[in-house]
């Protein structure tokens, strides 16, 4: 598992902070491309992927904003990035595999679900079509909303696991592998 940097400061040169993702495919590509100075064209590309993909929302302010607005939120007020762009295409979708925990994959997933969903009921109308399939999928929503908590909560565990003083990553002997 890719373990990326979760310190977010636009200052910072994400290379700096992750340099094992030069080499690791497809980021590297971004990085290879780039003959701005200290590749700091593809770093705030990099930065750009980090803030829409990342799911916490601790670490990452933009993430509780819906997948469209969080889209154009970085695009105007960070960087310009061109979301059509292959290679950055690549990378969104290459990040929650290669960048996440199974833990944050699954609470990426849950939250990523339950906002589709909640946008697609807003949608319908409350009729008589479908007013008893929309009363089904309403009675479950407690139900899908708890195994969301559940799986925020385990990821804020893993992660509370992983940090040490000064909320930096914890050694191996502190974690007490060795």
């Amino acid at each position: 598992m890719i373990n990326v940097s979760k310190v977010f400061d636009i200052e910072n040169s994400f290379w700096d902070q992750n340099p094992h993702m030069k080499i690791l495919e497809p980021f590297s590509r971004l990085f290879k491309r780039d003959k701005s100075k200290n590749a700091t064209n593809s770093s705030k590309e990099m930065w750009c992927i980090f803030l829409y993909q990342d799911p916490h929302p601790s670490k990452n302010p933009l993430y509780n904003l819906p997948p469209e607005d969080r889209k154009e939120q970085i695009k105007d007020g960070f960087y310009p990035i061109d979301w059509e762009d292959k290679d950055i295409k690549m990378c969104m979708e290459a990040w929650t595999e290669k960048c996440l925990t199974d833990v944050e994959r699954n609470f990426k997933g849950w939250r990523d679900k339950l906002v589709e969903r909640d946008k697609f009921l807003a949608s319908q109308p409350y009729d008589l079509d479908n007013g008893d399939a929309l009363d089904r999928m309403l009675s479950n929503t407690k139900k899908l909303w708890d195994a969301y908590k559940s799986a925020r909560d385990e990821m804020l565990q893993e992660e509370n696991k992983l940090v040490g003083k000064g909320q930096r990553k914890m050694t191996v002997s502190e974690k007490a592998v060795l």
